[in-house]
């Protein structure tokens, strides 16, 4: 299962969650909307974990929440050595609130130009999510209401076929709408 965060949408009602296919893809358009479904998603399949993949954008997005960075960085020998296309992360990892927890390096195979090293660090003081258990509370009439407003937008995404990302209006307080700063 893939929840992808995008500007611009490639959403295929034929290869989407809602089709339970076997590559399932749910598209939205905020951090918050992404949150929402991993977490929903994470705990009706029992996983303690999910994972944020990309680049420095992902990092700028979601790094206030990151206790684990899977990283690996190819070792050119020149930090100023950079192809053109060539991916760049250049957050700078702050070694006091950051702990290496394993490092591999890795030679340059036949088909590689350099080595590359794999590292995993893990957070010190462990970031976390939260929110009250009030703002959970919501009366029978409202959560139909909810769910009925899911299932048309559903039902006109089947029709319309539309290539725009799901927007979600959520049943639970669970953030502030940040929605205008992405």
């Amino acid at each position: 299962m893939s929840v992808i965060l995008s500007r611009a949408s490639e959403f295929d009602v034929q290869n989407s969650f809602w089709n339970g296919g076997e590559t399932m893809l749910l598209w939205t358009e905020n951090r918050e909307s992404a949150l929402f479904f991993a977490d929903v998603i994470s705990i009706a399949k029992g996983k303690p974990d999910f994972f944020v993949i990309g680049g420095a954008e992902m990092y700028r997005v979601f790094g206030d929440l990151f206790n684990k960075i899977y990283l690996t960085e190819v070792l050119t020998g020149d930090a100023l050595h950079r192809e053109p296309g060539d991916a760049i992360f250049d957050y700078k990892i702050d070694n006091r609130k950051w702990q290496t927890i394993q490092t591999e390096y890795i030679p340059a195979g036949p088909k590689d130009d350099f080595p590359s090293r794999y590292s995993v660090l893990e957070r010190k003081t462990k970031s976390v999510r939260y929110i009250e258990t009030k703002d959970y509370y919501t009366e029978q009439q409202s959560k139909k209401l909810w769910l009925d407003q899911q299932l048309e937008l559903f039902d006109e995404a089947m029709a319309t076929k539309s290539n725009s990302p799901i927007s979600v209006s959520y049943q639970y307080q669970l953030f502030e709408d940040d929605s205008q700063k992405y």
